[in-house]
């Protein structure tokens, strides 16, 4: 047998242990969801830091660039600068033989006299700025007719003037190879460093080797102009500039980190006259001459065309990306730490949360039986009183004062249980008697007819009526034990119904007809008002044994000269059958037991030997088996009515009801 504790026990650890199951459940996502924002907040710092050490890095790499780029155009200014003085010496010597450049003559001829100065012709100028040809010749000269006199010169290219002397003289100074080699040795051959010039000098420092940085002074002059923030604009004016930008080395295409860092030449303006020109050599001027313009060009005013020093310093790639690899390897570093930080903070949390888990199961495992003992304990004094109960009083000894109030229904419950089995024992107590006397009565008045025949010689009559005597006593007999056995088999569930079309007015006349003997004995007055055309789905067989029943009561329990009506009708979906009488009536006590087995309102009717209280039991059961209901209605000394209510069509519920 199963134990109500351990199954208790067993439900509420079971309880306990889905509770803790969701518990844990509900906390893990939350704190999964908490564990996962606070990741990604540490993700977006983690990147947002990488992002800007990056930022930094290269920030860092171009001023370092451009430190060094700037610290080697002020060696450069610094060494031209101090040789200024002496270039300066020098120019004017350089000036003085400079026409001579620009002069040639007709193959085989001088181009300069043995005496006299240099005639210089003047040249006029034609349409479309090109120089006129003086004398024949494809561009050449030829000698006077007369013979003898100096050959006619003429102008190949155009005359350069003064201004354009210093720009290309000082454009075109030789490089402090010694100065810029020491400038090298100190800096080492991690970064790249390339110096150009306007006159088309060059120097590279040795970590280049036969390599080379793009230069086009064209290209950088017009990213200068291209705009730029306002300082910029201001050091442009003043004739310094620079740019940053990756490009590739030549030949071998390695890309690098480049800044170019344009400066003039010197510190100060070189020698100026008041008639010079204000336009570069490798500018307008250049331009002019090479469209074949004579002269000078058009005036320009400012400073720009003064020589320049390109100076460029330049990173390889190779090594911006290492050092950003680094910083990318810290940043999966710090990511990777900062996943492994959560995961461990995340499983230590689960730990925590199961260990809790576990040492509540175990606690209410362990005090569970206690708890559900201590709750069952007035379940136990109840039981305890259940077994105590005799079956001679079925009385419950305890009041169910100290009962919880689930158990309070129960005990009124077995309460009610016990007193209907006392009173159901009396009943049968009493219904032992009664049978055991209604027995007890034909049979000793069988006993008394055989012997009263026995005593002495009878002629045949007499044997005759003394067999019809013992033969009616024999069918009351058989009456009482049918009834008890109709009964008996109600209560085992083995009667079955016979359901099918019923003719109600056939059936009530028979059941009239079969009563009027009776009530025509005691003067008794029967009428019944039926429909000839009622039909209905029901058992014939037991509904015949209800009216006759009803009736036969109706008869029984009457006043001479009384009356008994049967009436039958239908309402909605049912038939309604009453039978009214005009006899003893009874009580309100009465009627609450007139349903039960055994019981006689009066307990002495008992001379006709079928009174033994079973009629009216065997009507209720058959009325209930029929799906329907009775109800009893009656007044002392005035009469009893008793209605039924049966369904008028058979269902298959009421089938499986019955």
């Amino acid at each position: 047998m199963r134990s109500i504790r351990r199954s208790l026990t067993l439900y509420l650890l079971l309880l306990v242990a889905l509770m803790l199951a969701g518990v844990w459940f509900v906390i893990d996502q939350a704190a999964m969801q908490a564990f996962a924002a606070r990741e990604e907040a540490g993700q977006h710092l983690i990147l947002s830091r990488y992002e800007e050490n990056v930022r930094r890095e290269q920030a860092q790499i171009d001023q370092i660039l451009f430190d060094k780029a700037r610290e080697l155009a002020n060696v450069m200014q610094l060494h031209y600068g101090q040789s200024y003085e002496i270039e300066a010496v020098k120019f004017p010597t350089v000036t003085a033989v400079s026409p001579l450049m620009f002069l040639t003559s007709q193959p085989g001829l001088w181009a300069v006299p043995t005496s006299g100065s240099v005639p210089v012709l003047p040249v006029p100028t034609g349409g479309g700025g090109s120089p006129p040809s003086l004398g024949s010749g494809a561009g050449g000269s030829s000698p006077p007719a007369g013979g003898g006199s100096p050959p006619l010169v003429t102008f190949r290219r155009p005359l350069p003037h003064h201004f354009a002397w210093v720009q290309f003289y000082f454009g075109n100074l030789p490089l402090p190879e010694e100065f810029i080699q020491h400038f090298d040795d100190d800096k080492g051959s991690s970064d790249y460093f390339q110096i150009n010039t306007t006159g088309g000098r060059e120097w590279r420092s040795r970590s280049l080797g036969s390599r080379k940085l793009p230069f086009n002074p064209s290209d950088l002059e017009s990213r200068s102009s291209s705009g730029g923030d306002a300082q910029r604009l201001v050091e442009a004016e003043n004739l310094i500039d620079w740019t940053f930008g990756t490009v590739e080395l030549q030949p071998d295409g390695e890309k690098v980190r480049r800044v170019v860092y344009k400066v003039p030449y010197f510190l100060r303006s070189p020698p100026r006259r008041r008639d010079w020109p204000q336009r570069s050599l490798l500018g307008a001027w250049g331009a002019w001459a090479a469209a074949g313009g004579i002269g000078l060009p058009p005036a320009a005013s400012g400073t720009a065309g003064l020589p320049r020093i390109y100076v460029q310093c330049a990173r390889p790639d190779r090594e911006i990306q290492h050092r950003l690899q680094q910083l990318a390897e810290e940043r999966d570093r710090e990511l990777a730490e900062l996943t492994a930080d959560i995961e461990a903070v995340r499983h230590q949390l689960r730990q925590r949360i199961a260990g809790v888990g576990l040492v509540a199961f175990l606690a209410v495992a362990a005090g569970g039986p206690l708890l559900v003992g201590r709750g069952l304990r007035p379940l136990g004094k109840l039981s305890d009183a259940v077994s105590r109960v005799s079956e001679k009083d079925f009385k419950l000894p305890h009041d169910g004062s100290d009962l919880s109030a689930e158990l309070a229904p129960i005990h009124a419950r077995l309460t009610q249980t016990l007193d209907l089995l006392r009173r159901a024992f009396a009943r049968e107590k009493q219904a032992v008697a009664d049978i055991s006397h209604e027995l007890r009565t034909p049979i000793a008045a069988l006993l008394a007819t055989l012997d009263v025949a026995l005593m002495k010689p009878r002629d045949p009559e007499q044997y005759r009526t003394c067999l019809q005597e013992c033969r009616l006593i024999a069918r009351q007999l058989g009456q009482l034990v049918e009834r008890i056995m109709t009964l008996a088999t109600l209560d085992a569930g083995n009667d079955r119904l016979d359901i099918g079309p019923v003719q109600v007015h056939e059936l009530a006349s028979a059941c009239v007809a079969v009563i009027r003997p009776l009530a025509s004995t005691n003067q008794i007055t029967i009428d019944y008002d039926v429909p000839s055309d009622l039909v209905m789905e029901t058992d014939a067989g037991k509904l015949r044994e209800v009216l006759t029943n009803l009736l036969h009561n109706a008869v029984e329990y009457n006043r001479p000269g009384g009356l008994v009506e049967l009436s039958i009708w239908t309402q909605q979906h049912e038939v309604i059958v009453q039978v009214r009488d005009t006899g003893i009536g009874m009580t309100p006590e009465v009627m609450e037991k007139i349903f039960e087995r055994f019981y006689r309102a009066d307990a002495s009717r008992h001379a006709a030997g079928v009174h033994a209280g079973l009629g009216l039991a065997i009507v209720k059961e058959y009325v209930e088996r029929l799906g329907g209901t009775i109800e009893v209605e009656s007044q002392p000394e005035v009469g009893s009515t008793f209605r039924l209510r049966l369904p008028r069509q058979w269902t298959s519920r009421q089938q499986t009801d019955g």
